[in-house]
């Protein structure tokens, strides 16, 4: 493609309260057999909380999106955030690779830094081509407790309740680097070429200013090794990390 040619820019964007009417039509409107149904009160506290993951054109329509589910549990009498879940993600911008890798790289970013889960990410993905996806940026299939199920399934509408027992990933401390180095990519080669057509769009960070006061961090971050996502370590969280990653980030 030529370089000169105009490119058609889409902004990737966290959610808030003043977006929930939009998102709530882009479920509707793109309403897949892989994506649950959840309660529109559940999708609104999280467009309140900035926990839905958006890409929109120029003109405000949304093309892709994806939500961030807290999954809590009773550990010795305190409600925890054990588990985060990344699920309802939508794309129906067809034909680049690519979207569906910037959409939850910055998602799962933008939660270590605000509500990471002590222990780890999770997700069910049912397609081979989504699970190898994820595999490369750091996720590895895993087999979850009865208990983590139970509580995943509670963000779900009952009547939309699916047999969802195979095909979950985790995605762990030791894959940060992974997911920063790929994020810093695309924030230095914002364009994503089509897989078929002569034809690039650019992803623009122009409407995720506070999030990127983070670049540097996140650039240093991929810089990091810290260890194999096939041998991760144990009882050592993303909450545990984070807050470590903060008091040395506070005191330069």
């Amino acid at each position: 493609m030529d370089n000169n040619t105009p490119k058609d820019k889409y902004y990737l964007r966290f959610a808030c309260k003043k977006d929930i009417s939009r998102i709530l039509k882009f479920y509707d409107i793109h309403a897949h057999d892989n994506i649950r149904k959840r309660e529109e009160e559940l999708l609104t506290a999280k467009a309140e909380s900035g926990s839905i993951a958006y890409l929109e054109n120029e003109q405000g329509e949304i093309v892709a999106s994806s939500i961030s589910y807290g999954l809590d549990a009773d550990v010795n009498g305190v409600n925890v955030q054990k588990w985060l879940e990344i699920g309802s993600t939508r794309v129906v911008l067809n034909g680049y690779p690519g979207l569906f890798d910037a959409l939850t790289t910055a998602q799962v970013l933008r939660t270590v830094l605000v509500e990471p889960p002590e222990e780890s990410f999770i997700a069910h993905m049912e397609h081979k081509f989504i699970q190898a996806k994820a595999e490369k940026l750091g996720w590895r299939k895993f087999s979850p407790s009865d208990e983590i199920k139970q509580i995943s399934n509670k963000t779900i509408n009952t009547g939309d309740l699916t047999d969802r027992s195979d095909n979950w990933y985790k995605f762990t401390v030791e894959g940060l680097p992974i997911k920063a180095r790929y994020f810093m990519e695309i924030v230095k080669n914002p364009n994503l070429a089509h897989m078929k057509y002569d034809k690039e769009i650019e992803i623009s960070f122009d409407r995720m200013k506070n999030f990127m006061l983070f670049k540097n961090a996140i650039e240093e971050l991929a810089n990091k090794d810290y260890g194999s996502v096939d041998n991760p370590k144990k009882n050592y969280g993303f909450k545990e990390s984070r807050d470590k990653w903060l008091k040395r980030f506070t005191a330069n």
